[in-house]
């Protein structure tokens, strides 16, 4: 009988944490390279400390 590799839970919620922080980061660099998006929101430096602030609270 062929046993099947099982992954643990914790692997599946690594990955999702690291697909989590890819894509705030690649929401992040979005609003900054398109000037429709980032014209259309709040571009003080409380948007980049809310965005920076995700970073520094981010663990696997």
């Amino acid at each position: 009988m062929r046993s099947r590799k099982v992954f643990s839970i914790t692997t599946g919620w690594i990955g999702v944490s690291v697909m989590v922080g890819i894509r705030q980061l690649w929401l992040m660099g979005l609003c900054m390279h398109d000037p429709h998006i980032m014209g259309s929101i709040e571009t003080n430096d409380s948007y980049l400390d809310e965005k920076l602030d995700f970073f520094k609270q981010f663990s696997l």
